[in-house]
Order: structure tokens, then sequence, then C-alpha cells
């Protein structure tokens, strides 16, 4: 029996060990990215948090001062005011000073160095130690002011500045007259207690946020070349997003703007605020919609803002900002609810990490608003400024999958594709050599009955007239009459020896030259000329470049000659035959000239039933089959001349590919 031990593990081993349903997977492996992205983010901000010596406890809280405010109406009149103090409306015009004095008992100074510590101040500060200046770390006093409103300021003296007993602290805040003049407790200490905690205040105030603009500019470039290379309006919104906040970063980092500081608030109100505008523009484009009179409205509104805020007096400056992040804040819900809309009819994990995002920065946005009129703004964070860095990291993630993914999908479709290419390519190879089979089939066919054609009208008369002769020698008593009969015979014979040795010449040779197919084709007709006393003469002409002959070429045109030359000795009554070969890669071109009685009618005939009889009409109709040409002609001062045309590598014409060996 199990043990409870042993049930529970199997029960632990069943709920976290089995793998995960397949429609789930996307979801737990990018669940377990995004942990790891936002430890990861986490672990590295606590890193810089957990600087070593950094102990506020050792310092001294400087809370309680004398302000004296120059231009107020009582301008020469020192107030008492509590650190941290906000300006409100305490200070009238665009900018202007405040100069505070705290008083601080110090019993023993000691040797080491002293700091004064200012965690937050807006814009700049400057110190001094009983009357004497510490120096100013800050930049800038007067206009354009140096911005140090997200910097932690510190000034560092020597202890023989502090006296035993009371001390005065000056506080010099120079700021432009909004209701952002403030400025914080100030912290004063030995530089062994004040530094850890002014490093640990850079980390979280500079460090952190000029590493995630330098990312972010980074991430625009990344996903702008995706966006290049896909066209994709997704990626190109989202590199827009990027890079607009971004600049935005650049208010925080940046303590001298290169440009006037009615401008520079200008881009970085205009950008921060423009950040939602394009974000909802990439989730319409992500959601595969683009309600275009949506967008067109949308965009409108900001661009009136960014007018406005470039045009209007500074005194209604920052009260446009604040309608501008208003308006934001109300696009970044609308995108919210389109988000969780989309994700209610699809289901998609996607979305369901963007929705859940999207509802923190809404939170966040909300909390830094609220945060802007806090009453201590040494205590105030704006949480933005670290969660829409890791929000825009999270969603690079996202497209980057999208990218990596579609790049998989191509790359297996191509796999797929070349497999199917090459299935294909087998497929039509062996379709190819099954038409080729029937194609030879269906030529070797034709050939068989060619042949048997050809074998039927030559050696099949030609051995009828034999056994006729023969049988008429045999009844015969008459001597000279058998011996006509028997000389008859004998011409018949050599005439059916020809045939046999000129188709089997045709079909056998063992080479493939032109120069030995005519050497064949002399010694054929001399062998076929000479009993009958006829002068023979045979001339060629082949082209070098010509390519060599097949089979096919032999069989055809051995045909063709064996019946002109038939023809010239059965009926032109010729002394004299002429054969002529021309060969070029194009044609061959074979002329058969005699001497004999010629056409009955005068002018040449391409009729196919030419006037010298059946021969010449076979011939006709062969070469008909074959693309070609034959002219049969009167001869230039008497007899005959047969000129046959014949095209070569084209289909259907002598020689095409395929036809040697269906001609076997």
């Amino acid at each position: 029996m199990p043990t409870s031990l042993e049930k529970c593990h199997t029960a632990w081993q069943r709920r976290f060990q089995t793998p995960p349903h397949p429609k789930n997977r996307h979801l737990h492996r990018w669940g377990r990215r995004v942990a790891q992205l936002l430890w990861g983010l986490l672990a590295f901000v606590g890193a810089g948090f957990s600087t070593a010596g950094a102990d506020e406890s050792k310092l001294l809280v400087l809370s309680q001062a004398r302000v004296l405010m120059p231009f107020a109406p009582d301008g020469h009149t020192w107030h008492s005011a509590t650190l941290p103090h906000r300006w409100g409306k305490d200070l009238a015009g665009f900018d202007g000073q405040a100069q505070y004095r705290l008083e601080v008992d110090i019993d023993t100074p000691g040797q080491q160095p002293w700091c004064l510590l200012l965690p937050h101040v807006v814009m700049n500060a400057a110190f001094a130690v009983n009357s004497v200046p510490i120096g100013n770390n800050g930049g800038d006093m007067e206009p354009p002011l140096s911005r140090n409103w997200h910097r932690p300021l510190l000034g560092c003296f020597p202890a023989t500045l502090l006296h035993p007993g009371s001390n005065t602290i000056e506080l010099r805040v120079a700021a432009y007259a909004n209701r952002f003049g403030q400025v914080s407790q100030l912290h004063l200490g030995t530089e062994a207690a004040v530094v850890p905690v002014y490093k640990r205040l850079m980390w979280a105030f500079q460090t952190i946020h000029a590493i995630g603009s330098a990312l972010l500019v980074v991430l625009a470039l990344v996903i702008g070349f995706l966006w290049w290379r896909r066209r994709n309006p997704a990626w190109f919104w989202f590199a827009v997003t990027s890079l607009c906040w971004a600049i935005s970063g650049l208010n925080i980092v940046v303590e001298s703007p290169p440009m006037p500081t009615r401008l520079w608030e200008w881009l970085m109100q205009s950008s921060i605020g423009l950040v939602p505008i394009f974000m909802t523009l990439f989730l319409h484009r992500l959601q595969n919609r683009t309600p275009v009179g949506r967008e067109r409205l949308i965009l409108g509104i900001s661009l009136a803002f960014c007018l406005t805020l470039l045009l209007c007096p500074l005194n209604w400056f920052f009260t446009v900002t604040d309608l501008w992040h208003g308006f934001a804040i109300l696009i970044v819900t609308y995108a919210v609810a389109q988000v969780g809309l989309h994700y209610w009819r699809t289901r998609s994990w996607e979305f369901l990490v963007i929705l859940i995002s999207m509802g923190v920065i809404l939170l966040f946005g909300i909390h830094d608003m609220a945060m802007q009129v806090s009453p201590n703004p040494e205590k105030s964070v704006f949480l933005l400024n670290f969660s829409v860095p890791a929000f825009l990291l999270v969603i690079s993630m996202l497209l980057v999958n999208q990218f990596v993914v579609a790049a998989r999908t191509a790359e297996t479709l191509n796999q797929t594709l070349e497999q199917r290419i090459e299935q294909a390519q087998r497929e039509i190879e062996r379709n190819y050599r099954q038409i080729l089979a029937l194609e030879q089939e269906k030529w070797a066919t034709e050939e068989r009955s060619r042949i048997t054609r050809d074998l039927h009208d030559g050696l099949g008369g030609l051995t009828t007239h034999i056994v006729l002769l023969a049988d008429l020698g045999q009844r015969n008593t008459n001597v000279e009459k058998s011996k006509e009969a028997l000389a008859a015979i004998a011409n018949m014979a050599r005439e059916a020896v020809a045939e046999i040795r000129g188709v089997m010449h045709s079909l056998d040779r063992p080479d493939n030259d032109w120069a030995t197919l005519a050497a064949e084709w002399r010694h054929w007709g001399q062998y076929l000329t000479a009993p009958h006393n006829l002068e023979w003469r045979f001339e060629t002409q082949i082209d070098p470049t010509a390519a060599p002959t097949t089979t096919q070429e032999n069989l055809n045109l051995f045909r063709l000659y064996r019946e002109a030359l038939t023809n010239v000795i059965k009926h032109a009554q010729a002394h004299r035959v002429a054969v002529s070969l021309q060969v070029t890669p194009q044609q061959v071109v074979l002329k058969v000239c005699d001497d004999g009685v010629g056409l009955p009618d005068k002018g040449p005939t391409n009729t196919g039933v030419p006037h010298s009889g059946r021969g010449l009409a076979g011939m006709h109709c062969r070469v008909g089959e074959l693309g070609g040409t034959v002219r049969v002609e009167q001869g230039e001062v008497q007899g005959t001349q047969v000129v046959v045309t014949l095209p070569r590598g084209v289909k259907g014409g002598l020689g095409h590919p395929g036809e040697e060996a269906s001609a076997l």
C-alpha cells in the first residue's frame, strides 16, 4: 500500500509534470518567457538599488526652512516653509528663483568630508554652507535652466566649513513658475554615508532610464528593419511607438537641451502623448482591422493638441498638457477595451499578454497623473517610466516570435514546395517516359506496317514474279523461252538481294557518319545499276557542322533513294543517272537525275500522282509524312530529275529525337 507521502508525490507529478494541452503550449511557453523577462528586469533593477552602504538612517534630514521669494508681492520677506515644498501658485511668471535657509546643529564635524544630498528638485539648485558656496553640480541657474527634475543633486565640502553648534545651509532653487516647481527634503551627512545613497538614487532616476531609452532606440531600429523587410504595417507603428517613448525618455537624462526650452518642452510632451496614439494604431493592425474613420478622428485630435501646445501662451502650456495627457488616458482605455474584446473573441494567448500589460499601463498612467499633484515630491515615483519600456520589450518579443514563426513557416513551406516540385518532376519524368514509350511503340508499329508494306510491294512482288516465271519455265518446252525466264528470274533475284541488303545496311550501320553513309550508297547504287548498263555518278556536299545521322534517317533516306533509282531503272529508259546528296544542320536534299524519256507532260508536278507511275506517288506520300517536299521535274536537257528535301530536328521531321529507338 502506498504511503501518504507517496500519494502526495504522485499527485504532484500528475499536476505539475503533465505536459500542457497542445492548445495551451504556446501560452505556457510564452508565459515562462515573459516571466523570465520580468524577473530578469526586476533582478537588474534590484541590483542597482542594493548599493552597498546605502543607509539613509545615517543622514540628517533637514525639513524646516525659511524661504525668500524675491519677485513675490512681499519679495523681501522670509516665510517659514516645510520641506518638501511645492511652489504651486506662489510664484507668478514663467521663471524665477527661491532661496531657502535651513539651520542645523553639529556637535563635532570631525575630519571626514561632508555632503549635501537633494533627492528631488525642479528644475535646478545650488548649495552654500555658512554663506560659502560649495559648487554647483546642477549646471545653469539662469534661463535656459539645466534640467535636473529627475536627477538627485550632490554637493560635497570639507568638514572645516562646519562649526560646532549651529550652521546655516543655504539652498537656491531655480524653476519655471508653474505648479511643477518643487524641492524635496535636504539630507546632510558624511561623504561615506551620503555617496552610497546618491548612487542608489542615480541608478533609480537616471541609469535605468538611460539604458531603457537606448534599448528602445535599438528596438525601434530592429523592428523598423523587420518592417522594411516584410512591410507589415503593425511593425511600422510599433517601431514609431518605441521611438516616441525613447524621445520622451530624453527629458529625464538630458541636462542641457540643444534647443530652446519652450521647443524642448513641446517636443517632450508631444512625443509622450503620441505614444498611446501610435500604440492604438499598432494594436488595430495587430488585430487585422483598420477603422479609418476612427483613426482619422484620433490623429486629428492629436494633431490639434500638438499644434495648440506649440502656439499657446506660456501660462496655458501645462493646462493644455493636462488635457493632452487626459486624452491619452482615454485612448489607452479604448485600446484596453479593444484588446479585451479581441481576446474574448479569439482566446489568443498573445492578446492575453497584451491585455494584462495594457491594463497595468493604464493603472500606472492614472497613478502618475495623481503623483504630479502629490504633496511629497520626494516620494513621487513615476511608474510609467519603468513599466512602458518593459511593456514594449514584451510586445517586441511577441513580434520577433511572429517573425521567427513566419520565417520557419516559410522555410517549411519552401521545403514542402521543393519536395512537391521534386515529386512533380519525378511524376513528369515518369509520364514522359511512358509517353515516350507509347510514342516509340506507336512508331515501331507504324514502322512494322511500313516495312511489311515495303516487303509486300517490293520483295513480295519480286518473289511472286520469280515463282510465276519458274512455273512457266518448267512447263515451257522451248529452250529459248526457258532461258529468257531464267534470265528474268536472275534479274529479279538480284533486285531482291539489293533490296534486302539496302534495308539491312540502313538498320544495322555501326556508325552514324555521313561520309560512310554516302560511300555505302555509292556502292549500292553501282551494284543496282551495273546490270542495266547505266552510267553512274554520285556526288556529296556535307556540312561538317551537321549532326551525325541516325538510324531512322538512314532508313527513311534509303527508302527514298531506292525508290528513285528503281523508277529510273524501270521507267526512264536512261543511259546515265546522277545522284547528289547535300547535308546541312537544317535539312537534307537528295537529287536524282537521268537522261531518259522524261515526263509524259512537260513541267514539274507536286500533285502526289506523278506522271511516271505509282512509285513516285509512294515517295511523295512518305516525304509528306516526314514534313518534307518532293519535286518531280523535267530535266534541263532531257530526262527527269527528282528533288527530295527533308527537314532535320523538328517534330515529325527527319531524325526527330526518339525515333531511332522506335525504328528498331
